[in-house]
């Protein structure tokens, strides 16, 4: 949903038109109408799980990774 004729609006280098965000704004308001419930996936790449895969895979981290990763959880 990101793409135009195969490339993101930066990569075209130009702002889309009124028309072309009318559009844009169309197509969103569509899919957000669509009744559906997907099944939940725990995604261990998610934000929200962060430290709870850090904690369960911090031994496998070389200590400057280590160093690295754990300033990260840190800030949560």
């Amino acid at each position: 949903m990101e793409y135009i004729s195969g490339k993101t609006l930066y990569e075209l280098g130009a702002k889309p038109n009124i028309k072309e965000i009318k559009f844009l704004a169309r197509q969103a308001a569509k899919i957000n109408l669509i009744k559906i419930k997907p099944v939940f996936v725990y995604d261990t790449f998610a934000i929200i799980n962060f430290l709870k895969e850090f904690k369960k895979t911090k031994k496998l981290f070389s200590a400057s990774d280590l160093k690295l990763i754990a300033s990260i959880g840190k800030r949560i």
